[in-house]
């Protein structure tokens, strides 16, 4: 709370999003249950203690969460594969109520949004019930999520891509396209900003600027030319002092590759260990995400499905 509220008084427009805690099952206010959490999935405290900010429309709640076969086998999981193997066959049905005991009565408990900071994994065999199972949860319940991860190194979860850094996993892709997402018409209503003039004609000097070059390219292009143009671009009309009035509140389903932001080592301003391109990717691309709405919508906030 004292960070959040920090936050919130050198700029009142962020969101302030409030991780699970880790640890072992017998958490405060777990009623002594035996289920396991992963790391950032216990919202059990919430009940007691939920997080008081001085601005509570800025709060969200953000658990992390995990299949069988990727960072930890939870007792509720099947125990193995394979033949005489004996499973659970409750599975992957059971999973609602137990997320529901973890973060997700935190939605009508508290009338906050949850966002769920890290959900993925390999998508084969039990993994892939259990993100059929979880997508499917998220959408009854209208929760957002962060999809781990954008690159393949991760032993536990694999990536977006594939090993050859090139391909795609598009079955983890139709996954993640089954979630909604706010339209980005719907955060600016009736005031979208004013259409951008028309780029200025090449000189007739000078050729065409190249195209950019492909994301992974054997051979990089220079972008465009080195020369100076014969006279500066015409002025690009500032809309940063638009209004963009109204209270927008709704839902919000932000799908962003990578990891949370988590394990931050601010004495030395840097990561801490372990970090990889996983949680750059998030990082940038939480910052571009939050940068493009609150340019749009200075009112931002979010809201749970009732």
């Amino acid at each position: 709370e004292r960070l959040g509220n920090a936050v919130l008084s050198a700029c009142p427009r962020l969101l302030i999003f409030v991780q699970g805690i880790a640890g072992e099952p017998g958490a405060p206010g777990d009623g002594g249950t035996a289920e396991g959490y992963f790391w950032g999935e216990n919202l059990y405290g919430v009940r007691a203690a939920p997080v008081s900010l001085v601005d509570q429309s800025r709060l969200v709640y953000s658990p992390h969460t995990y299949g069988p076969g990727t960072v930890k086998q939870q007792s509720y999981f099947p125990t193995c594969s394979g033949g005489g193997c004996k499973t659970d066959e409750l599975f992957p049905h059971n999973m609602p109520a137990i997320w529901d005991r973890h973060f997700g009565f935190v939605a009508q408990h508290t009338k906050h949004a949850i966002v769920v900071g890290e959900f993925g994994g390999t998508y084969m065999g039990y993994d892939k019930q259990w993100q059929d199972a979880f997508v499917d949860y998220l959408i009854d319940r209208g929760f957002g999520a962060f999809y781990f991860g954008l690159n393949p190194d991760s032993d536990d979860t694999g990536g977006i891509l594939r090993r050859d850094w090139r391909s795609n996993e598009e079955a983890k892709l139709a996954l993640i396209r089954r979630m909604p997402a706010t339209s980005v018409a719907s955060i600016i209503g009736e005031e979208p900003p004013s259409p951008q003039p028309p780029h200025a004609p090449p000189h007739p000097l000078l050729p065409p600027p190249s195209l950019p070059s492909p994301l992974f390219s054997d051979s990089p292009q220079r972008l465009g030319t080195d020369k100076p143009l014969a006279s500066p671009p015409p002025p690009v009309p500032d809309v940063s002092a638009q209004s963009y009035t109204g209270q927008h509140a709704f839902q919000t389903h932000p799908i962003i590759l990578g990891s949370s932001m988590a394990d931050l080592d601010t004495k030395n301003n840097r990561a801490g260990s372990g970090w990889t391109m996983n949680h750059v990717a998030a990082a940038l691309g939480a910052a571009l995400l939050m940068a493009a709405v609150f340019r749009y919508n200075p009112h931002f906030s979010v809201a749970v499905h009732s």
